[in-house]
């Protein structure tokens, strides 16, 4: 206000040389204080612009793997192989992010052959995991120390429970492996004599060692583990599975040791090293 004041005094009682400078240095004065706003605007915008958005590439993310894109930097991990840190393994379905069975993840993406040993015994009945995933042939446990058969797979997938889970998730056995000497286990079970218990009775003659069919698959059928490979007996009328171990896994040999009688393999079995196979793996809700 005051300066308003004075430049109506000087206009006023002024000579028209000193009225024209003034009306300059007003101009100039009024430039330079607009191009110093515009410098604070441009700065500040440039700040917000960097706290409230983002470069075109930064914090988005990126398909396959799981990867993520964060700032310009790459993070992330590998769709087949490696570890399972970034993704890897949750799209293997393996816990150590490689699959040796159903390796065609584009073919076959909700099932998986993951070897590795687990020291835990049994497979008839889901538990969670013992060693946090920290499981598989190809990592830094191979032999399955404190695990059980579910820490073989990836977190998003399980040890498929029956053969109606193997149909649903992955058709059937064909395309697991042409590699010999591999079998890949099922919470599968039955009554014994390569008899799966994928029917609806619980009556008698419904009981471990008694090779009946027809019956539903329950605590007391834990007779046999049954699976995909290309070692085991083949067995019929098991839906989608096409393997199954015989008494004590016979038929299935080392590392596979299924102690504890002839009838209960689905209660005892452990797999004392990576080789030979592992845990087939259905990618929960499939």
């Amino acid at each position: 206000m005051k300066l308003l004041v004075h430049w109506a005094t000087v206009v006023a009682t002024g000579t028209p040389s000193t009225v024209a400078l003034l009306f300059l240095s007003g101009a100039c004065l009024a430039c330079g204080a607009r191009s110093e706003l515009e410098l604070a605007e441009r700065n500040n915008g440039g700040a917000t612009s960097t706290l409230g958005g983002q470069a075109p590439g930064g914090g988005g993310q990126t398909s396959g793997g799981g990867g993520q894109t964060q700032g310009g930097q790459s993070q992330g991990g590998q769709a087949q192989g490696g570890s399972n840190v970034g993704g890897g393994a949750t799209t293997s379905g393996c816990a150590d992010g490689v699959r040796e069975g159903f390796v065609d993840i584009a073919s076959f993406p909700n099932i998986a052959g993951c070897s590795g040993g687990f020291a835990i015994p049994g497979v008839l009945t889901a538990i969670a995991p013992s060693c946090d995933r920290q499981a598989g042939d190809d990592s830094a446990n191979p032999n399955g120390a404190g695990c059980n058969a579910e820490d073989l797979c990836a977190e998003g997938f399980t040890v498929c429970k029956t053969a109606g889970s193997v149909k649903s998730c992955g058709g059937n056995c064909e395309g697991v492996t042409a590699e010999p000497g591999l079998f890949f286990v099922t919470r599968q079970s039955g009554t014994g004599c390569g008899v799966c218990a994928t029917g609806t009775s619980v009556e008698q003659p419904c009981l471990q060692c008694s090779c009946a069919g027809g019956c539903l698959q329950t605590e007391v059928t834990a007779n046999d583990i049954f699976g995909c490979g290309t070692v085991g007996l083949p067995t019929e009328g098991c839906d989608a599975i096409t393997r199954f171990s015989d008494d004590g896994c016979g038929a299935l040999g080392a590392p596979w040791i299924c102690n504890g009688g002839s009838c209960a393999e689905a209660l005892n079995v452990v797999k004392s090293g990576p080789d030979g196979g592992g845990v087939l793996c259905c990618r929960e809700g499939c």
